[in-house]
């Protein structure tokens, strides 16, 4: 299988800020990358896909996978990890972090590289949280492998967190901040629409929706 994602560890990810907020209480659309676990594979470096129910922590960026009981588990050497797609949704791994890509221009190979980070605000979260209790063994489940590690959502924790997004952009395995000049090289075709957008604005939209609303009037 071709190789998904191409490492871009000596690049910083200079990317726009999107959304910062602190509320209390987590709700799972913000907890994890995807609404629900859905099915879908990850691909770790020279592996066939691993296939399973899975979805992505955002506070953690661990892959988690719930096995036959219905536990859930965190995947092991997540470091390995080339992708993971969970209703045709693609992810990329970008340091510790999974990316979501928001498809833009399938002729120029681009997408909008969406990463997220959550953070308790409580210092004893590891215990007050609930995520993480010990195993007695390694456990597998259709070839993952979790060693002494299971994690449990409390649907009624109520603890303060942040949330905040940023953007890149991505294409042919490289990420890009969101700048004119980046925009331009993603987006050919609109050219003189991007120099017009950055002669009236420093710089890309601060709500996700609006700048990707914005890409994809480029892209077309």
């Amino acid at each position: 299988m071709k190789r998904f994602f191409l490492s871009v560890a000596a690049m910083a990810i200079a990317a726009a800020s999107l959304f910062a907020q602190e509320k209390s209480g987590i709700p799972e659309d913000v907890f994890y990358l995807m609404p629900k676990f859905g099915t879908g594979f990850v691909v770790y470096e020279g592996q066939t896909p691993m296939r399973g129910l899975l979805n992505i922590c955002a506070i953690d960026n661990s892959v988690r996978f719930r096995d036959s009981k219905g536990v859930e588990m965190a995947a092991d050497n997540p470091e390995a990890i080339e992708q993971v797609v969970i209703d045709n949704v693609s992810f990329i791994r970008e340091g510790d972090a999974f990316l979501r890509l928001v498809p833009m221009s399938v002729a120029d190979n681009v997408s909008v590289a969406v990463k997220r980070d959550v953070t308790i605000m409580n210092d004893s979260k590891k215990g007050a949280f609930g995520m993480e209790t010990q195993t007695t063994a390694v456990q597998e489940y259709s070839g993952f492998s979790s060693t002494n590690r299971m994690y449990l959502l409390d649907d009624t924790r109520e603890f303060p967190y942040r949330m905040s997004e940023t953007a890149s952009l991505f294409k042919d395995g490289a990420l890009m901040p969101m700048s004119k000049r980046n925009c331009q090289r993603c987006f050919p075709k609109a050219k003189d629409a991007i120099e017009a957008y950055f002669k009236d604005h420093k710089k890309m939209p601060a709500e996700l929706d609006a700048l990707l609303a914005l890409c994809k009037e480029w892209a077309q």
